[in-house]
């Protein structure tokens, strides 16, 4: 929002009364053109209610879109007077990314309680369940059997093939690769109690987790080391770093916005609503214009700070389970 120019005409405030030139009262603060309220007068006061909405919410968003990188330079440089701050713009997007989730697929907000089955433990329930209708020596029993057949077959329905699910057999390998080679992994870790607590937790970190609550931390360390180069003009400490990756972080929230009623469905478990590949160029593009680097050196180093990010997450883990385990 632009600051309004001086004006050398006397004005009388309708707050305390007092004439004055300028655009506020010197006395009490309040701004000369004090309007009536119209229509769009309550949309603004009801926006500023629920989100504390003022003029510097709409020129960031707008800018976020098409000239991020710049942004955030300006903004950590001192002018942060138009603009609205990184955090309460995180949270503004976030209520309104749950409204739109709301209003699209509603379904995802319900949170699910049950259990998936994996891909043995429905094929060895479905064994047992093979063998009983077999030794079934009454009609009844035969049919409950089959009752809870149907029941279990319905239950994996989403997640196994239906030829699969009415031969009794295994899914194909695709499918059975990608489970088995998590619960490979969760096997391997499971033989130690101090490995299957980091699992967990990096699990329940990355699961059901949005941008805010994990990547802005994540994110900023990785970033902060990579770009701490001597070829990078541009530097920034770490705190600003955090509030350069909370800005990205909204503009990862206003394309999930977008992205949710294209896709008709929401991801609320996933970390975004968007494809990785959009969000590495998403990264990429702001690095671009906030180090002031050519396009080439932004894909080098964003990727540098992805892949480094995945250690930092490790023995973050790492550290945070071992002390649970010095203080127990």
């Amino acid at each position: 929002m632009q600051a309004l120019p001086n004006t050398s005409e006397p004005c009388r405030c309708l707050n305390c009364g007092t004439t004055f030139t300028g655009n506020y009262c010197p006395r009490c603060g309040q701004h000369r053109k004090t309007q009536r309220y119209h229509l769009s007068s309550i949309l603004r006061n009801l926006a500023a209610a629920f989100f504390n909405i003022d003029h510097g919410f709409r020129r960031t968003a707008v800018e976020l879109v098409y000239r991020p990188g710049y942004l955030m330079d300006d903004f950590l440089r001192g002018k942060r007077v138009n603009y609205f701050q990184p955090f309460q713009t995180l949270f503004v997007l976030a209520a309104l990314y749950l409204m739109t989730v709301q209003l699209v697929d509603p379904s995802a907000l319900v949170k699910k309680t049950d259990k998936e089955l994996t891909t043995e433990e429905w094929t060895e329930m479905r064994k047992e369940l093979a063998e009983k209708l077999d030794q079934a020596d009454t009609d009844t029993e035969r049919q409950l059997v089959e009752e809870t057949l149907s029941l279990l077959d319905r239950q994996v329905g989403d997640q196994l093939p239906t030829d699969s699910i009415a031969s009794g057999q295994e899914p194909p390998a695709p499918f059975l690769s990608k489970l088995m080679r998590m619960d490979r992994w969760r096997e391997y870790f499971s033989r130690s109690p101090y490995l299957s607590r980091v699992w967990g937790l990096l699990e329940n970190w990355v699961k059901g987790n949005k941008a805010f609550r994990l990547t802005v931390p994540l994110f900023a360390l990785s970033s902060w080391c990579v770009f701490r180069r001597k070829s990078i003009r541009r530097r920034y400490n770490l705190t600003e770093h955090v509030f350069i990756q909370t800005f990205i972080a909204c503009q990862i929230l206003l394309l999930s916005i977008l992205a949710v009623p294209v896709n008709g469905e929401a991801a609320v478990d996933d970390l975004y609503d968007v494809p990785a590949i959009c969000i590495y160029l998403l990264f990429c593009y702001d690095h671009c214009q906030l180090y002031r680097i050519s396009g080439w050196k932004s894909c080098r180093y964003t990727l540098w700070m992805f892949l480094l990010s995945l250690p930092i997450l490790i023995i973050g883990a790492s550290v945070i389970v071992g002390i649970v385990y010095l203080l127990l």
